[in-house]
């Protein structure tokens, strides 16, 4: 498949994961913390991820968002349940923290893959090697073009995670701390 349509395919299927749409719909629980809406919609995300790439980019994207989910729910789950247990934490205590970081789990393990791939199926270093390669030189306007093919990988890589997870910590805190809450502008920050 040509990486114009895979690209297509998974902004296709991320729709959900930034909408809330159709998934919220299916809300009744499985377990505490995951409704059939987040576990079909996982289910989905992971076997396209198999079938248009293969078995070794999945495995490596499944090795990724594992790396990354795991010790985030499992040391965020230890250190509220510390807080809690020091008299500092949530009144409702770790009933409530468990189910959130089990929705955490999933959601990071349904959208991490996917994030991964829709950044890597674009072949940025072609067409950064395209434009070195050229005999004549570099013009101006490829100079402008690597110059954006740079500046977007490092902002992809970088500076876009950063911001999300400082906005999610910050709304998790005013929502602890009992503080009214702007409304995110359907970024779906409340994951």
């Amino acid at each position: 498949m040509h990486w114009k349509l895979k690209l297509i395919l998974f902004v296709t299927l991320s729709v959900p994961a930034f909408t809330g749409y159709p998934i919220n719909l299916v809300d009744s629980e499985i377990i505490s913390g995951i409704t059939w809406g987040w576990f079909l919609y996982f289910l989905l995300i992971n076997a396209s991820i198999l079938v248009v790439n293969g078995k070794r980019f999945f495995e490596n994207t499944a090795a990724i968002a594992a790396l990354i989910s795991l010790p985030v729910v499992f040391l965020g789950a230890a250190i509220s349940y510390m807080i809690y247990w020091s008299g500092l934490g949530y009144a409702a205590g770790p009933s409530a923290y468990s189910s959130h970081y089990v929705s955490l789990c999933i959601t990071m393990l349904t959208v991490i893959p996917l994030a991964l791939t829709m950044v890597a199926v674009v072949p940025f270093h072609e067409f950064e090697q395209n434009l070195l390669k050229s005999k004549s030189g570099v013009s101006k306007i490829q100079r402008f073009f690597l110059m954006f093919l740079r500046v977007f990988n490092h902002i992809i890589y970088s500076v876009i995670p950063n911001i999300i997870e400082t906005l999610r910590e910050e709304r998790r805190y005013n929502q602890w701390a009992g503080r009214e809450l702007m409304q995110d502008s359907d970024l779906s920050l409340s994951a």
